[in-house]
């Protein structure tokens, strides 16, 4: 490993304007230092748009997807270079655009969409995905590095020098996406890998804070500020100055690092370009309509072309597009597809007796809301069984859900869910009365739902997906 260890803090706020939360997040790092398959760390920001709650659905549904297909197999997973790295999370995006369209389809109206800016960490090696207008940071030393670029119509503007950097900020276009998950068929997704060093900063944010917080100023704040405090100072300044959106910050530190004096200036670099498309050949160099080119006898044109077609028609099956991973310190466009109908399984390790173990689970929905002062738990496909934990009674609604009778309010109470016994956990959130405030895809297993600051462990959730048998429920 290239440098020590990765820490890592965070906040997601829902703002001073706003009721609900639209921006997700993911947060893990490696329990032991590095996964087996050599993953170090995963941070991820989502930020939803689409009208009434689809947004969060959305927002929530990618973050989900990086959670159940990447951090839960981390050490099942089998990567040999950062390239795989970036290949397999090209699919997982694929998937990601797949379904939430697909939701799109089904619920009408204004389809829901979602940015995506995730960072993953593997050896000493960083692989970043981005779509949409959440951004991401890389501090070394004196400089500070916007490795994303916007995909808004003003940033677009910008780049072409249509448009001033003071006209974008006053734009009533400013925060129209020209790039997003789940709106349209295909997505274009920016890839890249670099190097990491000792005590680089990764900083992740949505829209929510980048538009109160210039560059230079993130930069300032969390260079000369230990890594909790920078964050929680990044939430304050876009609080003070409207909030008018959901505020999220992801931050890792790489290894031990510096901490500059208050008030250094950075050198500001970047906005993440990606490498250029290939120009056109030049006017001379074209074939003309309806020619071979030169030198190029028809015989063997026809054979090409046949040769083309088969190999054209061979890959037509496949369900996963897998462009080439980038290296080094590039960044490349590739595209996703809603042609991948399920997620993409994941790579497998070689198990007892040189086979492979099977580590692709189906998995269930489980929706969680509140009412009143208590929590309500369901899934639309059943399977699902939810017991009290000590204190806590549980009864069983007209509609199929679970009632958990908390002993104070319930809305408003952060809550998480891990799996029994503890480990890494699968979700977390704040309880409101909005129908189906969270939901989470679990796999065949128990899990604990605790809530309140003391995090005590209100109800026990056993998941049996169909076709298999329900574990046997443990102490309550």
């Amino acid at each position: 490993m290239g440098f020590g260890e990765i820490t890592a803090a965070w906040v997601n706020d829902v703002g001073r304007v706003r009721e609900n939360q639209e921006d997700s997040y993911v947060l893990w790092l490696a329990p032991d230092g590095e996964a087996a398959s050599g993953l170090r760390a995963v941070a991820a920001v989502a930020d939803g748009m689409g009208g009434h709650q689809a947004g969060e659905v959305a927002s929530a549904l990618v973050a989900q997807r990086l959670q159940d297909y990447l951090c839960a197999f981390a050490d099942q997973l089998t990567f040999g270079t950062a390239a795989e790295v970036s290949e397999y999370l090209h699919e997982l995006i694929a998937d990601a655009n797949a379904a939430v369209h697909r939701l799109g389809a089904q619920i009408g109206g204004m389809r829901p969409g979602t940015t995506l800016t995730c960072a993953v960490v593997w050896r000493d090696q960083l692989v970043l995905a981005h779509v949409g207008d959440s951004r991401a940071y890389l501090v070394r030393g004196m400089r500070c590095e916007r490795m994303t670029r916007d995909h808004t119509y003003v940033a677009d503007q910008i780049r072409q020098g249509l448009m001033t950097s003071e006209q974008a900020r006053t734009s009533p276009l400013r925060n129209s996406l020209i790039r997003c998950i789940g709106v349209e068929p295909e997505v274009r997704c920016d890839l890249s890998t670099r190097e990491l060093l000792e005590g680089d900063l990764l900083v992740l944010c949505s829209d929510g804070l980048s538009e109160y917080v210039q560059d230079a100023e993130l930069a300032e704040v969390v260079a000369s500020r230990p890594l909790e405090a920078a964050v929680d100072d990044l939430k304050g300044r876009a609080l003070e100055r409207g909030g008018h959106d959901n505020v999220t910050v992801v931050a890792l530190q790489c290894g031990a690092r510096v901490i500059l004096p208050e008030g250094a200036e950075l050198d500001l670099a970047g906005e993440g370009q990606p490498v250029p498309e290939a120009p056109e050949p030049p006017a001379e160099e074209a074939s003309v309509a309806g020619e071979p080119p030169s030198g190029v006898s028809p015989g063997v044109l026809a054979l090409i072309v046949l040769v083309v077609f088969l190999v054209v028609a061979a890959a037509v099956p496949r369900l996963v597009r897998r462009p080439p991973g980038p290296t080094g310190d590039t960044m490349t466009s590739a595209s996703t597809s809603t042609a991948t109908t399920v997620p993409p399984p994941p790579r497998t390790k070689a198990g007892p007796g040189g086979a492979a173990s099977k580590v692709g689970q189906a998995s269930l929905m489980v929706l969680f809301s509140s009412d009143g002062k208590d929590v309500v738990i369901g899934s639309p496909t059943g399977g699902l069984v939810v017991e009290g934990g000590s204190g806590y009674t549980v009864e069983r609604t007209k509609e199929g859900n679970y009632r958990v009778r908390l002993l104070n309010a319930a809305q408003g109470q952060a809550f998480v869910l891990v799996p029994k016994g503890g480990g890494v956990e699968v979700g977390r959130g704040l309880l409101s009365t909005r129908a189906n405030e969270a939901s989470f895809h679990l796999t065949n297993g128990q899990y604990e739902l605790r809530v309140g600051g003391e995090g005590r462990i209100v109800a026990l959730l056993t998941v049996t997906t169909p076709g298999t048998q329900a574990a046997p429920s443990g102490v309550r």
